[in-house]
């Protein structure tokens, strides 16, 4: 029995140590593919930052409220031109 057990147990150590690297090799591949994808997105962040300063900036929003009171100062300021002209 024992003349059975040690080459099983040299087929199972052996399948063991091939199994292990050959995870080892799985996971040095997805730490170099992980570690060029952050690559990948740090340079294409920097990208879209750049094009983005390099775009037409859209101008400040103003908001309904500040519309309004503006063009009732236009207005009055329309109205105030208009009567001095005629004074």
């Amino acid at each position: 029995m024992t003349n059975w057990a040690q080459p099983g147990q040299r087929i199972i150590g052996i399948w063991f140590t091939i199994c292990a690297d050959f995870v080892e090799a799985l996971t040095r591949q997805v730490k170099n593919m992980n570690r060029r994808k952050k690559i990948k997105q740090l340079l294409q962040a920097h990208a879209k930052k750049a094009s983005a300063k390099l775009a037409p900036q859209k101008p400040k929003y103003i908001s309904k409220a500040d519309r309004a009171k503006l063009a009732v100062e236009a207005d009055q300021n329309l109205l105030n031109d208009s009567s001095a002209d005629t004074q």
